[in-house]
């Protein structure tokens, strides 16, 4: 992962695989069951699920192209570096590392926290995913990457966004 991101080219080309492998991040378990009623209808995608759940279970394979897996970071980050999307229910660090590979994203915004709106609005108005209330891919996803330089702007910039929006606050707190 270090290479991904210190060289996100290292990671753009996937030429070598035939497409349609995600990554699925799952904020809760009982996401796990609208993912497996998905996957009835599209075989032909390849999902590895990751959540919490005990390392001792290990990964779980229910066919040759679904599996679930504990929440484990040295498997997450292979997964990530050699997938065509992810999908994610998650926090900032979560995003901003899908970005930093510069993989197609797709917020799944299922029983979304306050937080996970916000970043999800955020991402998707910067075009860097697709928000979704439930699970769904869309083949069309994977095909439209929004590039590691899209991101890494928009955190150049986030001084001055910081800095306008103390400004906003602090003038509201004068009037």
């Amino acid at each position: 992962l270090v290479e991904i991101l210190t060289n996100p080219e290292a990671s753009s080309d996937r030429s070598h695989r035939t497409g349609g492998e995600w990554v699925v991040l799952l904020a809760r378990p009982e996401q796990r069951q609208e993912v497996e009623f998905w996957h009835q209808h599209h075989r032909e995608i390849v999902i590895d699920c990751f959540y919490e759940r005990s390392e001792s279970v290990g990964s779980e394979e229910v066919d040759a192209t679904l599996r679930f897996h504990p929440l484990n970071r040295d498997l997450l980050r292979k997964h990530l570096a050699n997938c065509d999307g992810i999908v994610l229910d998650a926090g900032f660090e979560t995003l901003a590392q899908a970005a930093t590979i510069g993989r197609p994203m797709v917020h799944w915004l299922s029983r979304p926290h306050p937080e996970a709106l916000v970043h999800a609005h955020e991402f998707a108005h910067l075009g860097l995913s697709r928000q979704s209330r439930s699970f769904h891919l869309n083949p069309l996803d994977a095909a439209t990457s929004p590039g590691f330089h899209r991101y890494r702007d928009w955190l150049s910039q986030s001084d001055s966004r910081l800095a306008q929006a103390f400004e906003i606050l602090a003038s509201r707190v004068r009037s």
